[in-house]
C-alpha cells in the first residue's frame, strides 16, 4: 500500500440545483436536484466504466445495497451520496454519470460525478462556475480523521495501531485551509449558499466513544484481512459477519450505518432542521434517534448539543417513503 495513504483527499462537495423542470417530472420543491462530486466516499460507481484498477464492483462490496449486489459503491451499502438524497426527499440512490443507462429523470435530479481515487484540484473555480449555472447551495465536506483509517493505523499508527497524529493533524490543517476557502467564496458572492461540513469532528468522536452507538470494532475493517482488515483486500473470504458493529467497512471507507449516524444526524439534521427519521434503516433506528425512547444516546450522537426533540408533521414524513418520525432542531435558519 502507498506509504502516503493518508495524502488520499479530495474536494468532495454536493451541490443543489434551483431550475425549472417540464411539466409531469416529479421533484422535491425544496431541493429538486442533488449533484456529487468527489472521490470514494461518494462515488456510486463511475469507476466501473473508468481503466483503472481502483474498483469495489464486486462482491462483497454492496451486500447491504437494494439486492445484495456490487454497483461500484466503496461501501456494504448506500454511500452519503444515496442518504442525503433520500433523506432530502430527491430519489432512494444517486445514479453515476458514467453508468450507461440514465434516464431523463435522473439526470434532472441529478447524479453522481465522483470518482474513487480522485486527488486535490483546484475546485474553487469550479465551484464557483456552478453558480453561473443555477446551483445556490453547496455543501462541502471535510476529509475523515485519515490516521484513525483501518489503514492509517497500520500505516503509521505504530506497534499498538494507534490513531495516527500525524496524518490526523496533515487532515486538520487541509480541512481548516478547506474551511476558509469556502468563506472565501461565500463572502465574494452574497446569494451563494456555500457551507463547509466538518464530518472530522462527528467521525473521530464516533471512534472515541463507539459503544453508545451500538458499534464494537472500532480500528478495524469489516472486509479484509491482516491487521487491521488493511493487508490484503476486500473478498467475500475477508468479510465480517456483521457490518453493523463496524465503524469501517474496508481499510479507508466507513459502512453504511456509520454513514448514517454521522451524515444523518450532523449533516442532514443539524443543518436543515427538519429531517424524517426512515424505518427502513439497518439498525434499530428507535432506540437510537426517537426521542421518547433514547434522548440519551441522541445527545451523545450529536456531540451534546441537546436538540429539542419533538413530533412534526407526520404526513410529510409520509411523503418521505416508510418515515415516521421527524426531529426539529432550534436552528435560527433553515437552508431548505
Amino acid at each position: 500500500m502507498d506509504h502516503k495513504f493518508w495524502e488520499r483527499v479530495a474536494t468532495i462537495f454536493f451541490a443543489f440545483f434551483a431550475i425549472r423542470f417540464p411539466k409531469g417530472v416529479a421533484v422535491n420543491a425544496a431541493v429538486p436536484a442533488l449533484f456529487a462530486f468527489g472521490d470514494s466516499i461518494l462515488d456510486t460507481g463511475n469507476n466501473n466504466n473508468l481503466v483503472t484498477l481502483t474498483k469495489s464492483n464486486y462482491p462483497p462490496y454492496g451486500r447491504d445495497f437494494e439486492g445484495g449486489r456490487p454497483t461500484g459503491r466503496f461501501c456494504n451499502g448506500k454511500t452519503p451520496t444515496d442518504l442525503i438524497a433520500t433523506a432530502l426527499g430527491i430519489k432512494e440512490s444517486v445514479p453515476a454519470y458514467l453508468s450507461g443507462n440514465l434516464s431523463p429523470q435522473d439526470l434532472i435530479t441529478g447524479v453522481c460525478f465522483a470518482s474513487a481515487g480522485s486527488g486535490i484540484d483546484d475546485r474553487t473555480s469550479q465551484i464557483q462556475s456552478l453558480y453561473d449555472l443555477g446551483v445556490r447551495k453547496v455543501w462541502v465536506l471535510s476529509t475523515l480523521p485519515l490516521g484513525c483509517l483501518p489503514g492509517g493505523r497500520t500505516l503509521a499508527g505504530g506497534p499498538l495501531r494507534i490513531c495516527a497524529p500525524i496524518p490526523n493533524l496533515e487532515a486538520q490543517t487541509f480541512n481548516g485551509q478547506l474551511s476558509s476557502a469556502v468563506d472565501s467564496i461565500r463572502a465574494s458572492l452574497t446569494n451563494y449558499d456555500i457551507r463547509f461540513i466538518d464530518v472530522y469532528t462527528p467521525f473521530l468522536n464516533l471512534i472515541n466513544n463507539p459503544q453508545p452507538s451500538g458499534f464494537t470494532d472500532v480500528a478495524e475493517g469489516c472486509c479484509g484481512s491482516g491487521s487491521f482488515g488493511s493487508s490484503l483486500p476486500c473478498t467475500l473470504l475477508s468479510v465480517c459477519p456483521n457490518p453493523a458493529t463496524y465503524i469501517f467497512w474496508d481499510l479507508a471507507h466507513p459502512t453504511e450505518r456509520a454513514y448514517q449516524l454521522v451524515v444523518l444526524v450532523e449533516i442532514v439534521h443539524g443543518r436543515s432542521l427538519l429531517i424524517c427519521i426512515c424505518e427502513h434503516a439497518p439498525f434499530t433506528t428507535k432506540n437510537i434517534l426517537c426521542p421518547s425512547t433514547a434522548k440519551m444516546d441522541a445527545d451523545i450522537i450529536v456531540n451534546n448539543l441537546k436538540p429539542a426533540w419533538r413530533i412534526f408533521n407526520y404526513k410529510y414524513c409520509l411523503r418521505m417513503k416508510r418515515a415516521f418520525f421527524l426531529a426539529s432542531w432550534n436552528y435560527k435558519e433553515k437552508p431548505f
